[in-house]
């Protein structure tokens, strides 16, 4: 990313937290672009948070799966599939089992799937994907 993107381009870092005590190997690399955010829910050192704090906008919640954060934070007026997918993928990520069967089959679609697929399937079929 570094070699490959204008430091005016936006970076978004999402669902990937700093190994305990490297939080400023982890950020120095996105130093030199204008606008970077972090986006995770793992648990991370007061130290680190605060390295990276000093680098780029964090996004950081315990409580709620990258793809919430991002739905509630960076999405103004969200459609109602975009919301059930991130519900959805919230099961997966934070690994709550009230939905695990759903989430586990979303996560495999995801992977399998092509990427144009996937995104039609979701669009096509919203909250009910999973039945598909």
């Amino acid at each position: 990313v570094e070699n490959n993107l204008d430091s005016n381009t936006t970076v978004v870092i999402m669902d990937l937290a700093p190994n305990e005590g490297e939080g400023r190997e982890f950020i120095d690399p996105f130093r030199t672009f204008n606008e970077v955010h972090v986006v995770d829910h793992h648990e991370w050192d007061e130290k680190d948070h605060e390295q990276i704090e000093w680098e780029a906008e964090v996004h950081h919640d315990t409580e709620r799966c990258a793809t919430q954060i991002v739905h509630d934070e960076f999405i103004d007026d969200p459609r109602d599939e975009i919301t059930d997918l991130a519900d959805l993928t919230a099961d997966h990520d934070l690994w709550i089992k009230e939905r695990r069967e759903e989430s586990d089959a979303l996560s495999d679609l995801a992977h399998h799937a092509e990427r144009e697929k996937y995104v039609e399937l979701a669009i096509e079929h919203r909250s009910k994907l999973i039945e598909t």
